[in-house]
């Protein structure tokens, strides 16, 4: 696995954005979005005719642009910690590989990074709370699921991100481990929470497929978690405060769960609002009460992007972000620390 530096040319027309519901206008004539707080950057996977972009937008000014759209599959963004930069995995290459993509308004031509370089397909993006490392998954075969890291704090500067840790997988049929501290199982939805470790979905194939929540250590040592429900169901998102909100399931019902993983304490938890998937908690302000919610599940036309309030108390409030006839989803939600 090796870093290279690859220079592309990027589409950056804004037509090529999906149709923005109403233009974020209210009856007034303004931004609705900015009108009620809503600010930061999202990056979001988007499908018009059977090709999947990936593309962004700033709900404060309502600036759009298209982070990454080649020919192929380009999907499952990571918005860095300032909004500056993604991670995403495109296929140009001939098996999903990582690229980091920077972002700036006045930008016509991105130069791309290109990451990794494997035949195993690396997915499950996300960053650690400094913005020096990007976590993600990679399944070598049915029975590996590994977790690897890269770091550099000048890579953003200098185009170049360097490998420091080696990857470490066990394999869920012979039980072996490398290093022999995982214990058996996949480990998905790597979460970074500063000085507490790797949040991860740890789904233990050997007792059947239940996924619960696991900590992996800086020393690679795992640890379990107090999972508030049966089974977790979709990737946990951070919320500034590095607490949790995780989607599980309770025998036969969905939830969202405000989960402290430090303390094992569940903050708050509703039952999940039909049509509502995936939420992530609005980056910039841990009070502010809205989410950023799919509508529908992977691959589904119908699935839009709408921000949502009240979430937790019952009266919600829907906002649209998104509204066209393809599918359009994996987001990601950031702050923005300046281009």
């Amino acid at each position: 696995m090796r870093s290279a530096n690859l220079c592309l040319p990027l589409l950056l027309l804004s037509a090529c954005v999906p149709l923005l519901a109403e233009d974020a206008l209210d009856d007034n004539g303004e931004n609705a979005w900015s009108a009620v707080g809503l600010s930061g950057r999202v990056a979001w996977t988007t499908i018009e005719d059977g090709d999947s972009d990936v593309v962004f937008l700033d709900p404060a000014d309502c600036h759009r642009g298209v982070v990454y759209a080649r020919a192929g599959e380009d999907r499952a963004p990571a918005l860095s910690p300032g909004g500056g930069a993604v991670a995403l995995v495109t296929d140009e290459f001939g098996q999903p590989d990582i690229l980091l993509v920077h972002l700036g308004h006045a930008a016509d031509n991105r130069c791309p990074v290109r990451l990794t370089e494997t035949p195993e397909p690396e997915s499950e993006l996300d960053w650690s709370t400094d913005g020096e490392r990007i976590y993600y998954s990679v399944a070598e075969d049915p029975d590996h699921e590994t977790i690897s890291l890269f770091m550099d704090p000048d890579s953003l500067e200098t185009g170049y991100l360097t490998q420091v840790d080696s990857l470490y997988y066990t394999h869920a049929v012979t039980g072996e481990t490398e290093p022999q501290s995982l214990e058996p199982g996949n480990y998905h939805h790597p979460r970074h929470i500063d000085g507490f470790g790797t949040v991860c979905v740890h789904r233990d194939w050997s007792g059947g497929a239940h996924a619960e929540l696991a900590l992996v250590h800086d020393a690679l040592l795992t640890s379990a978690l107090e999972t508030p429900g049966t089974e977790v169901t979709d990737p946990p998102r951070r919320y500034p405060d590095d607490t949790l909100l995780v989607p599980v399931r309770r025998g036969m019902d969905l939830w969202f769960v405000h989960y402290d993983p430090r303390r094992g304490e569940v903050l708050a938890e509703t039952p999940a609002p039909p049509g509502l998937h995936r939420p992530i908690p609005d980056p910039t302000d841990a009070g502010s009460g809205w989410y950023l919610c799919q509508t529908g599940v992977a691959g589904d036309p119908d699935s839009e992007l709408v921000f949502v309030h009240g979430l937790f108390d019952g009266e919600l409030e829907l906002l649209p972000l998104t509204d066209n006839d393809y599918y359009d989803g994996e987001t990601s939600w950031s702050v923005i620390r300046g281009d």
